[in-house]
């Protein structure tokens, strides 16, 4: 061939080139553009492998009926709480009817209005709960509230909130210590004309986190082993601005 044709070329054979004398530019590696090292080739693998893992424990994305339902839940007006507190509602509701820190008769009602605060990010939908009224039994602090079920199509099916509760006497007795207050009720969807919000919160029922007491000698398992108590009901309705 003219060295015309064979300017800036050379011709490289065996093991550095292909058997059949083809042709490499100078300063270009012998191996083709398409060959993928066998590191790289690796590399690449478990890249792939790692993602696929990642996107089997990735939240599902919410879908448009499961956002309307968290929409309403949040909805700006709030809601309007009317709690039954004692130990005849705690039995009525299919609790064991002794209270958190002493048996009694008493009864209470508390009334309280709350707006809940969505924490984008988060499935199931959570965020903080807002006191819209003043309560002399509450503490003024921000409280926190969850999507705590889903069914199969992840529509939220049931809610659970906490807020913070200062001791709660009757006459001297004390029916709820000081801490953690739990309002959990079941989300269904509400087919009534005119109604103020598409979401109804129905058999709401109102619990206190207590230790078991165990002694475990060196160990202390406070706030550890806890069981849930029943201490009343309340009802929610969706409040008119």
């Amino acid at each position: 061939k003219s060295k015309q044709a064979t300017a800036g070329r050379k011709c490289v054979f065996g093991a550095d080139g292909g058997d059949d004398g083809s042709f490499v530019r100078d300063g270009q590696s012998s191996i083709d553009a398409d060959v993928v090292s066998p590191v790289s080739f690796v590399q690449g693998w478990l890249q792939q492998q790692w993602q696929d893992i990642m996107q089997l424990w990735a939240d599902p994305e919410e879908s448009e009926a499961a956002k309307r339902v968290t929409s309403e839940l949040c909805r700006p007006d709030g809601w309007t709480i009317q709690c039954d507190i004692g130990a005849a509602v705690a039995r009525a509701a299919g609790g064991t009817g002794t209270l958190a820190r002493q048996s009694s008769s008493a009864e209470i009602r508390l009334d309280l209005r709350v707006a809940l605060d969505l924490d984008a990010g988060y499935e199931p939908p959570q965020g903080s709960v807002r006191l819209l009224s003043s309560s002399r039994l509450l503490n003024s602090s921000r409280g926190f509230w969850k999507v705590d079920a889903t069914d199969e199509e992840d529509m939220p099916t049931a809610l659970q909130m906490r807020l913070s509760c200062k001791d709660i006497e009757v006459s001297g007795e004390t029916l709820v210590p000081a801490g953690a207050l739990y309002f959990n009720a079941l989300i269904d969807q509400s087919n009534s004309a005119g109604a103020a919000s598409a979401v109804r919160l129905s058999r709401g029922q109102l619990t206190v986190k207590e230790d078991l007491g165990v002694n475990l000698g060196l160990f202390n398992p406070r706030g550890i082993l806890a069981e849930f108590k029943l201490i009343g009901t309340f009802r929610a309705t969706a409040a008119d601005a």
